[in-house]
């Protein structure tokens, strides 16, 4: 009786020791922490110069085991994700902008020199930027820009254009965070009624991603131009 319980332990030794063994083998099974999973990610993203961080950093699903093999599949997703988002071929429709408000017309001094006038315009336009990288659901935003246009009237001259701000009025696939990165302009046409700036922007957006489970934000850049003409009709 003794050697055959003796036997049984054996063999059940042996079985446990090539369970062991076959489950080492096979790192993909290994179990790794929420936050080993979510660090994991947020360094992919980083590695493309890309911040990501998740709609919320608790472990929503505190019940599940997350293994080698989830994050495999979680970095694979970063890794398509961020390459499609800094592929040149991404396509991005810029619907052209509407001006939206009336023009505000305010003095910039009082003791101006003889015959210069200068006016400084406040104008606000309205782009729709649709991104198309995910064709069965497109996302866009919708942002306001506001500049002020320091113009000479009596020479038709736009002189400078001040630092835009920004605001996001509506949105599929965004948030409503947005921030200046930054931005130039060009004149052309310049000393004559038809005058035209156009402003062109890089802004940072956040957009709704899904990696590994995490319903996240990626923190991504984005360019549009938008054109005025202040000294229209005078």
């Amino acid at each position: 009786m003794k050697r055959r319980l003796l036997a049984s332990l054996s063999v059940l030794f042996i079985l446990s020791s090539i369970n062991a063994q076959v489950f080492a083998a096979d790192s993909s099974l290994q179990e790794i922490t929420f936050n080993e999973y979510y660090s994991a990610i947020q360094d992919r993203f980083e590695s493309y110069g890309i911040r990501w961080e998740g709609v919320s950093t608790n472990n929503l699903y505190p019940d599940y085991v997350y293994t080698q093999e989830d994050l495999n599949e979680a970095l694979e997703q970063a890794d398509e994700y961020c390459e499609a988002i800094l592929s040149p071929s991404q396509t991005l429709i810029c619907v052209d902008a509407i001006e939206t408000s009336d023009v505000a017309l305010t003095s910039t001094g009082t003791a101006l020199p003889k015959g210069v006038m200068y006016h400084t315009y406040t104008l606000t336009a309205s782009n729709t930027i649709t991104d198309m990288s995910l064709p069965i659901v497109p996302r866009y935003f919708e942002v306001q820009t506001t500049v002020d246009i320091l113009t000479e009237l009596l020479s038709y001259s736009i002189i400078s254009v001040d630092e835009p701000t920004l605001r996001i009025t509506a949105a599929t696939g965004y948030d409503d965070y947005i921030s200046l990165v930054s931005y130039d302009y060009s004149v052309s046409r310049n000393n004559t009624a038809d005058a035209k700036v156009t402003v062109n922007i890089t802004c940072e957006v956040k957009e709704s991603v899904s990696i590994g489970g995490i319903e996240s934000w990626a923190y991504v850049t984005k360019n549009y131009s938008v054109s005025f003409t202040p000294l229209k009709g005078l």
